[in-house]
């Protein structure tokens, strides 16, 4: 099978929806099926890899991380000659458009994973954050759009089945299906801890605690932190790991130095992403705060490895984690966040039972189970077609 990937990004730009492509799109080509990826040009690195196909493009901000796609017909000749059996796009806006329109002029399958809750990213336009109401019809605007963009779906894949209740609350009539990104546990058998502790200095004897994730207001670090103020004072034998970089960085690092954490808490910056698995590896804990992912592949990847989960209850996490049974789940306070972590390491017993079921949990949700689920979809999607 041919399959045609559609996004708004990709590399160099690293992210949640990068990486599910990435994963899915390798599982894939190992199971015998191609897959192209048409995406923006992106001029920061014009070196493809094979299969990647760019679309003319316009950088929407100086550090260029993001672009305005601008496909032409030209674009739409190289995908048309590529002969693709289906049509999946990774994003709503001009890109997803541009996909819908290669799947109808080819008349094969178009599928639309809706991979990010933008409702909750409208903070990220500058002017809005001083014009509520102007957020409010921003916000009202994303949902509508949504609702009409996915509804031209033959189906919408969700990665969470949190995530598919608010995708059935903006009205969506379209089939949806839940599949979320799987992980490959063969890349989690790092054993060598001494040598995290030692890269990082951290004391012997710390227990660490990880978290993994952009470090913008939507993460939800400021929490966290405040979080950490309360554990560190109660287990001075623990170290934070802040892994990622992104436009709060200095504003986190500041706030660490405020609330005297200098010494607990690390900022690594980016880490490339088999590094990361092995600190995961290394974790004893892994404290995700976010309240908008939908589904936070990082917190299966620190379930495989190890290290046993404290997430906020909102979205994503909630599909992972089983309050009281492989980790912790709590509402969005610093103290009841806290107390979860605190509890997990004065309690070694249940800090080990919670890990091997975390450990269990996560087996159910490898890539190859979940690229299974993909095939199925786009193999029943196609011969609908036929």
């Amino acid at each position: 099978m041919k399959i045609l990937f559609v996004s708004e990004v990709y590399h160099p730009i690293l992210n949640g929806v990068v990486i599910s492509m990435d994963y899915f799109k390798r599982e894939l080509e190992r199971q015998g099926h191609s897959v192209f990826i048409l995406a923006p040009y992106n001029y920061r690195d014009g070196n493809d890899e094979k299969n990647v196909f760019r679309a003319p493009s316009l950088p929407l901000s100086r550090s260029l991380d993001y672009f305005l796609a601008l496909p032409n017909w030209i674009t739409l000749e190289t995908a048309k000659h590529l002969k693709p059996d289906i049509v999946h796009s990774h994003h709503i806006w001009r890109m997803g458009a541009f996909g819908q329109r290669i799947a109808a002029e080819l008349e094969i399958p178009f599928v639309q994973t809706y991979h990010t809750l933008m409702e909750s990213y409208v903070h990220k336009i500058k002017l809005l954050r001083y014009l509520p109401f102007t957020k409010n019809l921003t916000k009202a605007y994303i949902i509508n759009h949504s609702r009409k963009f996915c509804n031209q779906a033959q189906t919408v894949i969700s990665p969470s089945c949190a995530m598919k209740k608010i995708l059935k609350s903006y009205k969506i009539t379209a089939p949806i299906e839940v599949i979320s990104t799987g992980i490959n546990p063969d890349l989690f058998k790092f054993k060598n801890k001494s040598k995290i502790y030692q890269e990082f200095k951290i004391p012997q004897n710390n227990k660490i605690l990880t978290f993994v994730g952009r470090l913008a207001y939507e993460k939800n670090v400021s929490m966290l932190l405040n979080a950490y103020k309360l554990i560190a004072s109660e287990c001075p034998a623990t170290t934070l790991l802040i892994l990622g970089d992104g436009p709060q960085k200095t504003e986190y690092e500041n706030q660490a130095k405020k609330l005297g954490l200098e010494k607990n808490v690390i900022f690594t910056g980016f880490i490339d992403p088999q590094k990361t698995k092995d600190i995961f590896c290394s974790s004893d804990l892994f404290t995700f705060p976010s309240v908008t992912d939908t589904q936070a592949i990082v917190i299966l990847e620190a379930m495989i490895a190890g290290a046993v989960p404290v997430a906020v209850n909102k979205l994503g996490p909630t599909d992972f984690v089983k309050n009281g049974y492989n980790g912790y789940l709590t509402s969005n306070n610093p103290t009841k966040f806290s107390q979860a972590v605190i509890k997990l390491i004065k309690n070694p017993k249940i800090h080990q039972r919670f890990q091997t079921e975390a450990k269990r949990t996560a087996l159910g949700f490898t890539i190859e189970k979940q690229t299974a689920k993909l095939i199925e979809l786009y193999q029943r999607m196609v011969s609908k077609k036929r």
